[in-house]
Order: structure tokens, then C-alpha cells, then sequence
């Protein structure tokens, strides 16, 4: 999927252009993966294993949704504070479901297990600050945060990307930021 992304110009745009309108978690990974890998390459990381981590991790970084019976189809402020214990432990119940698989290099572990972490230690799990958060869960963590204020949130890619221009900075790495606003600015759909 990312040599597709890589090696098509328009897969991005027609993939990121399928609207989801049923809020499914699935085609969230869908579309956090894609905007992780445009992301990527934005950064000029062309290594193609960490690639392949990045898309397989992306992909995967919400599974414990499948599990833990949340409804996360919604904006974060209208889960109850129940809900949102479940919400700040869907990092690391996920990692702790694949941990075990042998197939999962840490990489993707990393992903799904850090994938909410901030750069200014204001996420979770563990609160970890840029230094100890791994790169590729950095461009997953951020390109999830675009995804999910357009899928979740509701709102319009351009203003969503704004908003967490403003929201994100200091949260998010600003190339990432930076690099993300380029890519949903050069959008032809």
C-alpha cells in the first residue's frame, strides 16, 4: 500500500477524497495511514521498511476499538469521563493485544502504543515528551489528529487542518503540522 502511494500521484488524492460517512474505524486507519505515508514522504523519509512500518502501524494504531466496545464515532468532549477512561487506555490495551504476535515488529508496536503521545508530554498513555515518543508514532499521532476532526469531529478538511494548525502547535511536531497543511492546501479532488 505505501510503494502504491509512493508510485501513483493521484492515489492519495482519491483515496483521502472517499468521505467517511459512516465514521467507521477501519477506513479511519485508511485515511490516517494514507495522510501518514503523504506525511512521510513530505518529511523525505523514503526508507522503505520504515514505510511499511508506518503503513501497517497507521493502519492498526486504533485496533483496541474493535474491542473495547467504544463508541468513538463522535467528538472526544461528549464522552462521558467512563468513556474517556477506556478512550486514554485504547493505546495501550492495543499494543498489549498484538505485543505478543510475531509479526509485529516494535515499530508498529510503537505506533499503535504511541500514537496519542505529544510532543510537550500532554498525551497519553504515558505522557511521553518528543525525545522519547518514536518518529513514526509522531507522524501517525498527528496525521490521527487531522482524521480525526474531520471523520469525528465533523469538520471540513481545510478548516480542520486549520484548526489544528492552531490546537496543535506545540502539541504536534511543526514540520508535521506544516507538512500536512501543504498536503490537504495542494489537494485537487
Amino acid at each position: 500500500y505505501s510503494e502504491f502511494l509512493q508510485q501513483v500521484d493521484e492515489a492519495f488524492a482519491h483515496v483521502i477524497g472517499i468521505e467517511n460517512v459512516d465514521q467507521n474505524v477501519a477506513h479511519h486507519g485508511v485515511t490516517v495511514s494514507t495522510l501518514s505515508i503523504a506525511l512521510a514522504k513530505k518529511l523525505n523519509i523514503t526508507d522503505p521498511k520504515q514505510l511499511q512500518m508506518l503503513t501497517l502501524g497507521s493502519l492498526l494504531h486504533d485496533f483496541d476499538h474493535f474491542h473495547n466496545g467504544l463508541n468513538i464515532a463522535r467528538p472526544v468532549s461528549q464522552f462521558t469521563k467512563e468513556e474517556m477512561e477506556i478512550f486514554k487506555k485504547h493505546p495501550s490495551e492495543g499494543g498489549r493485544r498484538v505485543q505478543d504476535k510475531k509479526h509485529f515488529d516494535t515499530p508498529v508496536i510503537n505506533i499503535i502504543v504511541q500514537h496519542e503521545e505529544m510532543i510537550n508530554g500532554s498525551g497519553f498513555p504515558q505522557g511521553l515528551k518528543e525525545n522519547k515518543i518514536d518518529p513514526l508514532a509522531l507522524i501517525c499521532g498527528t496525521s490521527n489528529a487531522l482524521d480525526r476532526l474531520m471523520t469525528f469531529e465533523a469538520i471540513e478538511r481545510k478548516e480542520a487542518m486549520k484548526n489544528l494548525m492552531i490546537n496543535g502547535l506545540g502539541k504536534y511536531p511543526l514540520s508535521h503540522l506544516q507538512g500536512l497543511a501543504a498536503i490537504i492546501n495542494n489537494m485537487k479532488i
